[in-house]
């Protein structure tokens, strides 16, 4: 473990030692004394810490607070996988080698934390790989991960050089497990309540979900959720959602939109695949409809979403939205002050929840799917008030907080145990 002195500190956040030294004292800047003497010693992880909690430039620490990963292997979805769940804006920086020989080149240059061997590259190859990394003092603290082929072959590992193994594709649960890493499920649902109703087939796998998810550490229970009970001490959470990136006038004005917020229609159904008939909108002549379809571009009260602007970038510029059941959508929506027109949906686990959720906390109509290809929209309708009142909208600040006591290890993460919006069964 790397350590600093107050002096090093200094220069690194470009102040006078006596203010580390200040903050130090303080308990702002967490470290320890050298025994017999009054010397301040930082470890890097506390600096880092700091630096981040305080908005500082992290200068040449930048790259010593990535966690960095070096992928061996080939298989693209693992590699696509493995980006997408551990990205930059986690801190984390990705590598990826297809052989062992530029593995040896990338892990001198890269100093990865952690090593991941796909033995789908060859099981000999593979084995090489790992022996060639523990030989190397170097990486003696490195994490060695071993990932198997579920294949039915038999493989052994050889623990003097792999610190674990999974067969593909392996759970996060049992990752988090063997690692002693605590585990937090932020959720709605789980894919037990999706595979149970399917019938004895697929038993084993809602099972098999279920079991996994109990062996997690906390779960920070989302609202318009499915039942979720896996055992675990729990976090009861409002709205969860981002926030606008795009200031409101200049975009209200590259849309060529008028004052009245409440003439201006969010029109958006995700996956759903519903097809608007742009012929629909002359039912509406007073208000204008924003949305991704390129055909919203041949009405002149149609307006196509930017590129650059998301679903909620616009929320704030519109009172009403026309949509699917879905959880984004509906805490997006409830986050901006959105009343929400939800064309049902068939096939669809979630939707039942979803469409009793809104009825309880959200401004709504709602619209069947002949009512909508009619273009019965009811957009000369008030929106119906929620049957108990809106949600809480600090579901992300919750979540933040919990999360941070559960990485220091503290106790005192606020469970709650009867919300006003908790969801009944």
């Amino acid at each position: 473990m790397k350590v600093f002195t107050t002096g090093q500190v200094a220069k690194i956040c470009k102040v006078a030692p006596r203010t580390v030294s200040k903050w130090f004292d303080s308990g702002r800047l967490k470290g320890y004394r050298i025994p017999g003497s009054q010397d301040r010693r930082i470890p890097r992880e506390y600096l880092i810490k700091f630096l981040k909690e305080h908005g500082m430039p992290l200068g040449d620490l930048e790259d010593e607070a990535m966690a960095k990963v070096l992928l061996v292997g080939q298989d693209q979805v693992l590699i696509e996988n493995l980006k997408k769940h551990l990205p930059v804006e986690r801190s984390f920086k990705i590598q990826v080698a297809a052989s062992g020989f530029e593995a040896g080149i990338q892990a001198e240059s890269f100093h990865p934390d952690c090593i991941v061997v796909d033995y789908s590259i060859g099981r000999i190859d593979a084995q090489q790989i790992c022996q060639n990394l523990r030989r190397n003092p170097e990486y003696a603290d490195t994490i060695v991960i071993a990932l198997l082929p579920d294949d039915g072959s038999q493989i052994t590992v050889d623990r003097n050089h792999v610190n674990e193994s999974f067969k593909k594709p392996f759970d996060v649960a049992l990752l988090a497990e063997r690692l002693g890493a605590p585990l937090a499920w932020l959720a709605s649902f789980g894919w037990e309540a999706i595979y149970g109703p399917m019938g004895p087939a697929f038993a084993p796998w809602a099972q098999h979900c279920r079991e996994l998810y109990g062996r997690g550490s906390l779960l920070l229970h989302c609202p318009l959720a499915m039942p979720m009970d896996w055992g675990l001490s729990e976090v009861q959470l409002g709205v969860v959602c981002s926030r606008p990136r795009l200031a409101a006038a200049p975009l209200a004005e590259r849309l060529a939109l008028g004052p009245d917020r409440q003439r201006h229609v969010l029109l958006c159904f995700g996956g759903l695949g519903l097809a608007i008939d742009p012929a629909a909108l002359n039912r509406w002549p007073d208000h204008v409809f924003i949305g991704p379809d390129p055909g919203l571009a041949t009405v002149s009260n149609g307006r196509v979403l930017p590129a650059d602007c998301r679903p909620l970038d616009v929320m704030p510029l519109v009172g009403r939205m026309i949509t699917k059941p879905g959880f984004s959508s509906f805490c997006e929506a409830m986050s901006q002050g959105v009343g929400l027109h939800v064309v049902e949906r068939h096939g669809f686990a979630e939707a039942a929840v979803l469409e009793r959720d809104l009825r309880r906390h959200a401004q709504h109509r709602c619209l069947s799917q002949a009512a909508f290809y009619a273009g019965d929209w009811q957009l000369d309708q008030p929106l119906l008030p929620p049957q108990q009142g809106p949600l809480p909208l600090d579901g992300a600040a919750q979540a933040a907080a919990a999360l941070a006591a559960l990485a220091e290890g503290r106790s005192e993460i606020p469970m709650v145990e009867d919300h006003k919006f908790k969801n009944s069964v």
